[in-house]
């Protein structure tokens, strides 16, 4: 990758993320908003962000019946959260803490 193009897509992302709002910034993002966005190249994408300290990650998405991997992009301080595995954890104190009311009660004590 040639230097000049290196550091105008760097300061280009660098740019991009400073003038966001704090409550426009999300904590993920994928290629083609990054490239919407600042105008970077797909293809250089992995270079300029790795420099950034942007945390790439790829996860298996299933879309229209069939299996995807997707690339996901987080900015520095965040990492891209894994999916859900298993069955999801119960909660026991909440499963032991049933109260038997009336439902037609109109007054509870």
């Amino acid at each position: 990758m040639d230097p000049l193009t290196l550091s105008r897509d760097m300061s280009a992302a660098a740019l991009w993320w400073a003038s966001l709002e704090p409550d426009q910034r999300r904590t993920c993002y994928q290629p083609a908003e990054l490239q919407a966005a600042t105008g970077i190249a797909r293809a250089n994408l992995p270079h300029v962000l790795e420099l950034l300290g942007w945390h790439r990650a790829q996860r298996w998405t299933r879309e229209a019946g069939r299996r995807r991997i997707r690339t996901y992009y987080a900015p520095p301080g965040h990492h891209v959260p894994k999916p859900p595995r298993g069955r999801p954890s119960l909660d026991v104190l909440a499963l032991l803490a049933i109260e038997r009311t009336d439902p037609y009660d109109l007054f509870p004590r």
